[in-house]
């Protein structure tokens, strides 16, 4: 293993001066030749600094902890893959708390980030699963946090998608496409993305001069004066477990009741890429047809919306550019004490393929 006192005893030079020029410290005392011949020894060597030692020293971990939820979701997996890069090229250490390994608590990811000394938070699309107890923990430990894609109802900064924009892009679009009973398929949490996707879906409704229906639609609504007719839409809310594994077993069990009960509408915008595959899962196996008996969409742009037979329309979201933002931010919070004024939205892109039945491209 390269130390310091490896270098210092290459160099000839006392340790305290290689210590010194690596940390910063007193460098002024020492000449710019001196300076040069440790940090080419430094990058000679591939030494690394310990981080413990470095800890001790300075009084910083230089970690930031990263907390997330369910990585079963591609998008997910980008997410933490992507601002755990970010934040190495800004020169921190990551430390992440999966609130799924072993059935860990928030309150118990929390404590061990506290106990690691990290400098800050970020707080990954863990939606519910991280509630203002874990939240008021780190805030009185003194620790910078953001929220990013995930529960902005922390009280923390926050970055996310515009939702409302999004999901109105999506309807309109969808009626374009000449459906007029749809059903927007989302879970039962009232946090942010679910709120904003809803009112985007009734404001695209609205633009289209058409209503929301309080019930389900029948068998005998679906295709009159296909493409004539106001739009009408209808929001279903459906329990999602928190520790379900299984992400597409409640989008399946309601599909299965639709077909059943003979209630199926024109197109069903689901919220999220998984629980249109579970739609589309279903309705394959009953002997439907997608487009052509039932559009449907999602919202991700996972890997798999692109490929037969799934051919999903559906939401790019911003993950780079929010993971890149979330970086600039925490290390902001971190090295100026400040906070950001405000939370910051970004746009989602619409992906257009054939699960909607679009005009635009042709089923072979």
């Amino acid at each position: 293993m390269i130390t310091q006192k490896k270098i210092a005893e290459h160099l000839k030079m006392s340790r305290s001066t290689v210590a010194n020029i690596l940390g910063g410290e007193k460098t002024s005392k020492y000449s710019n030749d001196t300076r040069r011949l440790v940090l080419k020894a430094v990058e000679d060597f591939g030494y690394r600094a310990n981080r413990i030692s470095r800890s001790v020293r300075t009084g910083r971990s230089n970690l930031i902890g990263v907390v997330h939820f369910n990585q079963a979701y591609e998008v997910a997996r980008n997410m933490v893959g992507d601002i755990s890069q970010a934040i190495d090229k800004k020169g921190y250490g990551i430390l992440t708390e999966d609130l799924t390994w072993q059935g860990k608590s928030p309150m118990r990811a929390v404590e061990q980030l506290v106990e690691a000394r990290v400098e800050g938070v970020v707080i990954v699309t863990t939606t519910t699963a991280f509630d203002s107890k874990p939240a008021s923990l780190l805030t009185r430990a003194g620790i910078p946090a953001i929220t990013l894609f995930g529960n902005e109802q922390l009280g923390f900064p926050s970055i996310y998608e515009d939702h409302r924009s999004a999901m109105r892009m999506m309807t309109e679009y969808v009626i374009s496409c000449g459906h007029r009973h749809i059903t927007l398929l989302i879970s039962n949490y009232d946090f942010r993305p679910n709120l904003r996707n809803m009112e985007g879906f009734k404001d695209a409704l609205s633009a289209a001069g058409g209503r929301l229906s309080r019930s389900q639609f029948k068998s005998s609504d679906r295709k009159t004066q296909a493409g004539k007719q106001k739009p009408v839409g209808y929001i279903t809310r459906v329990e999602q477990g928190i520790d379900m594994q299984d992400i597409g077993q409640s989008p399946r069990t309601y599909m299965r009741e639709l077909i059943k009960s003979n209630t199926l509408p024109d197109a069903i915008i689901c919220a999220s890429d998984q629980w249109a595959l579970a739609v589309i899962g279903v309705a394959l196996s009953a002997g439907l047809r997608v487009p052509e008996d039932l559009a449907v969409t999602g919202i991700d742009n996972e890997t798999f919306a692109s490929y037969p037979p799934y051919e999903l329309t559906t939401m790019q979201k911003p993950i780079a550019e929010g993971c890149a933002k979330a970086a600039d931010m925490i290390v902001e919070m971190i090295e100026r004490k400040t906070s950001p004024k405000k939370d910051v939205m970004l746009p989602c892109k619409l992906v257009i393929r054939r699960s909607c039945g679009s005009p635009a491209i042709p089923r072979n």
